[in-house]
């Protein structure tokens, strides 16, 4: 009895010694990792680079996870951000934007709408392109209110949705007077993953393997996460396999590579047709913002070419696809009042803009924010100035 009590302590101990030092393994990863000391260049590790020195907090409050995903009807999606510096609000979970005027204010109301380059996790409230925006605009038309409904992953479908949801809902003071929808990364990079105007796979995915009773891969994918939440070794090394079999579920459901992009280009004006008609019946004026992208920026400072060795072009079929989508928007809309086309936009900077395809540096955001305002001033000035009658 006693040697096996002995047998069962020693068994005991030596699982929980090796529990301890797979998590101490775990933990030291996960700073080794944050230090960029062993991480794979790409986004993260470029990201990583730019705002370690110049916004330390920043970088220790994306490192925690201050957002969590919040399911909405229709659009299925938004996040809820809690930090020091990144933050979204508890209107409709829009990211905050330090320079609006308050909801329900009498002041003018602006939206955007965008995918992650537009909600911008990557920088502190304060230096979003949206609070540039509110700045530039404060200064010439007095306080406005402005809106910023970015959603990482939505694409123009996406936001047509979102945007024609939020119209039922919200009280008719709170409808803008001004709507802008930048676009250009995922109208072109999820078409050429999932087909034009589809879903990313990581929002709708999940919700599909349920209504088609699918349920095997789901089971094992909760089961990883929560795992994960309490290890550390859990998380470095055996989650990203468990997430990595789950894409590759849904991989092997997915619709053939696409060539063309001129289906993704249709699909993209045809949601800005489906827009415009029914801001026009709202008394809003739209607003359609093609994007900088790394691909579009003359010349690439060295920071970005590396950026593009390492993050862009390993996929070289995405990457064609993307400028094709550009080429042939940009031909598309030229000459088209409530288009503008600000691929050109950070032409001649020198600096590490992009750490990605089409995420910018928490500095870069600035001079977008303003070319935007500029826009807005030339084109929209009477929307600040001219009670705008709206449709109950």
């Amino acid at each position: 009895m006693r040697a096996g009590m002995v047998k069962a302590i020693l068994v005991v101990g030596s699982l929980l010694f090796t529990f301890g030092l797979l998590e101490l393994v775990g933990h030291v990863q996960i700073q080794l990792e944050k230090r960029n000391l062993v991480a794979t260049k790409n986004s993260s590790y470029y990201y990583r680079e730019i705002v370690r020195d110049r916004y330390p907090q920043l970088l220790r409050d994306s490192l925690s996870e201050p957002c969590k995903g919040h399911y909405r009807d229709y659009y299925v999606l938004s996040v809820d951000c809690k930090s020091s510096t990144i933050n979204t609000t508890d209107y409709y979970s829009s990211r905050a934007v330090p320079s609006s005027a308050p909801i329900g204010s009498p002041s003018p109301v602006v939206w955007i709408f965008g995918g992650s380059t537009m909600l911008e996790l990557s920088a502190p409230d304060e230096l979003t392109i949206a609070n540039w925006l509110g700045k530039a605009l404060t200064t010439r038309f007095g306080k406005v209110t402005i809106v910023n409904f970015g959603m990482g992953g939505f694409a123009s479908t996406q936001e047509k949705v979102k945007f024609i949801d939020l119209l039922s809902r919200v009280p008719v003071t709170e409808r803008p007077k001004l709507v802008v929808f930048y676009d250009g990364y995922n109208d072109p990079g999820q078409s050429y993953t999932f087909g034009p105007g589809n879903m990313q796979e990581d929002l709708n995915g999940k919700l599909k393997l349920i209504v088609e009773g699918r349920t095997g891969p789901l089971a094992k994918l909760f089961l990883s996460r929560g795992i994960q939440d309490y290890s550390a070794f859990w998380r470095q090394n055996i989650a990203p396999r468990v997430e990595a079999a789950f894409l590759q579920e849904m991989i092997t459901h997915r619709s053939p590579t696409p060539v063309d992009p001129s289906p993704a280009v249709e699909m993209y004006l045809h949601n800005a047709q489906v827009i415009k008609a029914v801001a026009e019946q709202f008394n809003i004026q739209p607003l359609f913002l093609l994007q900088p992208m790394i691909f579009t920026k003359q010349p690439l400072s060295k920071g970005e070419e590396d950026v593009m060795r390492d993050v862009v072009l390993p996929n070289k079929g995405h990457l064609d696809y993307m400028i094709g989508w550009y080429d042939s928007t940009r031909r598309k809309i030229a000459g088209l009042r409530e288009f503008v086309d600000l691929s050109t936009s950070l032409n001649g900077r020198s600096d590490l803009d992009f750490f990605d395809h089409g995420h910018i540096a928490p500095y870069t955001s600035e001079a977008i924010g303003t070319a935007i305002g500029q826009v807005v001033a030339e084109r929209y000035s009477h929307v600040f100035q001219v009670p705008s009658t709206v449709t109950e």
